[in-house]
């Protein structure tokens, strides 16, 4: 792939576009909190934005988030800052890359997309939308290592999401389409194409083995396997549901319709007690703006908790989202701070 070619905000311009190409009804308002009196900010380093996954290692500590200019940073408490983490590619210019407008930065310097610790072994895997799956060693940091790039032959177009925590040390990762990818994704859009191309897949830990699980996806976005390992939720943004796809038990290696909603679902992270948190952007009636919001749900889809992010992320694409300690980490494509939320 070219490494010269300027990016815009691909989230967002998803978003955009949809509002252009689709008549949309108006958003009905299901929120039971807003963020005014408990929302505050943690800043990336001058410079950076776009914090759109969020994730806590196996110690707790963090947040780890990825930023638009192709690293990924982690929070120190003792300093109260962001600090580099890692980077996905040994040969990523800093001079290029780093804090460069992210709708100037070269496709080399990458674009990580999710987030997820091995709680077994303490490594960070993550997805680059340009390099696909990438593994950082625990403890180390500095540079990621290639896990894969192509999966069944296919080449990863556009990787979105990444879910550790499979009943056998796998971990769950999705690719958006296979016939779009981050340099061409907007044109995709103008051109109204149709196309359900995306993928679960899986990567088995210990045996270095990748597989598809689930094609035909309406814009795979994001993942997440149930607490008991059993099956595994993934986001059609595109189609505006949610998918199930069982691990074990009678329905094993099937899939199932899950959940319709009113709006674009992108990020989905599960709660120590066993249920989701989703990230999810409506239209509002004008079309022109957005109402993004964070709702819990159980693990039959019952909402058990909605979020109202508008007052603090209109017009902002919202794929970021993480519960740790009480608190509510939301992350978004183009803001340079991660929202922390009080519960």
């Amino acid at each position: 792939m070219a490494s010269n070619v300027s990016q815009p905000n691909y989230f967002h311009v998803l978003l955009l576009a949809f509002v252009t190409l689709h008549s949309l009804p108006q958003a009905k308002s299901c929120a039971n909190h807003t963020l005014d009196a408990t929302f505050s900010e943690l800043h990336l380093p001058a410079g950076c934005s776009g914090p759109s996954s969020i994730t806590f290692d196996h110690k707790g500590e963090g947040p780890y988030v990825g930023s638009a200019d192709g690293r990924i940073f982690k929070y120190d408490v003792d300093t109260t800052e962001f600090k580099e983490y890692c980077v996905g590619n040994a040969h990523r210019s800093k001079k290029s890359c780093d804090a460069v407008d992210f709708t100037k930065a070269p496709t080399a310097c990458g674009r990580p997309m999710g987030l997820s610790f091995d709680a077994k072994t303490g490594d960070m895997y993550y997805v680059d939308a340009i390099y696909g799956l990438q593994r950082v060693k625990s403890g180390g940091g500095g540079v990621a290592q290639p896990v894969c790039s192509s999966v069944g032959g296919s080449p990863l177009s556009f990787p979105s999401s990444v879910a550790t925590g499979g009943p056998n040390g796998e971990l769950y990762f999705t690719d958006y389409s296979k016939k779009y990818n981050l340099k061409n994704f907007y044109s995709s859009l103008t051109n109204n194409s149709v196309d359900s191309s995306g993928r679960l897949m899986t990567y088995d830990i210990n045996t270095k083995q990748t597989k598809v699980l689930a094609d035909n996806l309406n814009g795979a976005a994001g993942c997440v396997p149930s607490k008991d390992g059993s099956f595994v939720l993934v986001t059609e943004l595109m189609g505006k549901s949610i998918k199930k796809y069982y691990i074990t038990g009678p329905k094993a290696h099937t899939s199932e319709h899950f959940r319709t909603l009113d709006g674009f679902p992108t990020g989905i992270k599960a709660t120590p007690e066993g249920d989701f948190w989703l990230t999810m952007n409506q239209m509002n009636g004008d079309k022109k703006t957005t109402s993004p919001m964070c709702i819990k749900m159980d693990h039959t889809g019952k909402d058990l908790h909605v979020v109202d992010l508008g007052s603090k992320y209109s017009e902002q694409f919202v794929p970021g989202v993480e519960e740790r300690n009480g608190k509510l980490y939301v992350g978004s494509t183009t803001t340079p701070y991660v929202g922390v939320y009080k519960l």
